[in-house]
């Protein structure tokens, strides 16, 4: 059965009201069915709104923060037609994908399809114009995190995901991540907003640096957090219901599309992936929490036959030299590197293995897996 577009009176309310305009666009396209709005979705929505100019939204994962934010384009564009806005995604395919459900939303949506593009405006994959807009920028482009950031220039900029688990492997890849994202404030025009939807991939996240670039950040849990756990600035909602006792620590945040059985599916696929994922802990104890470094280590080439007598660990050659190894990627954390062992092997007293030592491990709860390390 065909949905009833709002009236001219509501739809005047909708341009007010993020919020509002979302029920109605849920309703309209039959998200609810689906993807219907809970507390924290109409919480998350408010802080569009309302929220810090620049801000990061995170949540964890599943939650539909990229669906409420693309609406919240079409509703950008419905009250003001002529800003323009620019979509940072973590590819360039996520990118199409979210432009293409704004075109299509702008397109099927009866108090929307005023601002189609006309026939001589850009209408492309990865930028399009507002009916009307003739300008240089287009009303809104989309881009991958790694593609071509500089020189753009908008009202809105929105970095969706733009954190991934592809992308923070190497201290590298995150350092090239930090560098990426100081663009936004480049791009971003005086007045304007800068909106980072985001879940963390990893202990060095790129929350933390925007934390220190005067982002504000604002977190919601897939479970209302213990006491002592590390979420760093909980919504006020969340944390009201929490002091009021209207839910305790635990309880799940979006009951209705995520219950506790489904929450409990999540939580075994490991307590690390759970917590930094779903109650999107942001620890800053990294020494402590991982004791164990890189540089903890000795780097040496073996031989099949033969080993060195001796081997010495040191930060430095014997001579004071660098003994960083750089030839492997730094997977560790920043300050941290892998080093040889301080001699150089030619210089080392090698002999002949007079015995091999083999260990064979069970997979801990996996069947019949087995793991083995021999020495």
């Amino acid at each position: 059965m065909a949905i009833n577009p709002p009236s001219k009176r509501t739809q005047s309310a909708m341009k007010k009201d993020l919020k509002l305009y979302c029920h109605w666009h849920w309703k309209f396209f039959r998200l609810d069915r689906k993807l219907p709005l809970e507390l924290v979705d109409y919480d998350m929505l408010n802080y569009l709104q309302y929220g810090d100019p620049w801000k990061v939204i995170m949540s964890f994962r599943g939650q539909g923060k990229t669906a409420k934010t693309t609406a919240s384009i079409c509703w950008d564009f419905f009250r003001d037609p002529e800003q323009y806005i620019l979509l940072v995604s973590k590819s360039e395919g996520h990118a199409k994908r979210s432009l293409h459900a704004v075109r299509s939303w702008i397109k099927q949506s009866p108090w929307l399809t005023h601002l189609m593009p006309g026939s001589d405006q850009r209408d492309g994959s990865l930028e399009f114009d507002i009916a009307g807009n003739y300008s240089k920028d287009p009303s809104l482009a989309c881009v991958g995190i790694t593609g071509d950031i500089a020189g753009r220039r908008a009202n809105r900029v929105i970095p969706d995901d733009i954190e991934t688990r592809e992308n923070t492997i190497t201290l590298e890849m995150r350092q090239m991540l930090r560098e990426r994202a100081t663009e936004f404030s480049n791009v971003v025009l005086d007045g304007g907003r800068i909106d980072v939807l985001m879940t963390i991939w990893h202990e060095e996240t790129v929350a933390k640096f925007l934390k220190t670039a005067g982002y504000t950040i604002r977190t919601w849990t897939a479970r209302y957090p213990q006491p002592d756990e590390p979420v760093f600035n909980l919504s006020p909602t969340l944390a009201k219901r929490l002091t009021t006792g209207e839910n305790k620590p635990g309880d799940p945040t979006c009951p209705v599309r995520f219950p506790d059985s489904a929450l409990l599916k999540k939580e075994a696929h490991g307590r690390s992936n759970w917590n930094m994922q779903f109650q999107l802990h942001l620890n800053n104890d990294g020494e402590t929490q991982f004791p164990l470094k890189l540089r903890d280590l000795i780097i040496m080439n073996c031989n099949p036959h033969k080993a060195p007598a001796n081997v010495l660990w040191g930060l430095r050659g014997a001579g004071g030299d660098s003994n960083v190894v750089e030839e492997l990627p730094m997977v560790g954390f920043e300050g941290d590197s892998f080093h040889w062992n301080i001699y150089p092997q030619k210089d080392l007293d090698w002999h002949s293995y007079n015995s091999v030592i083999a260990f064979i491990d069970p997979h801990g709860g996996a069947g019949n897996k087995l793991s083995d390390k021999t020495a």
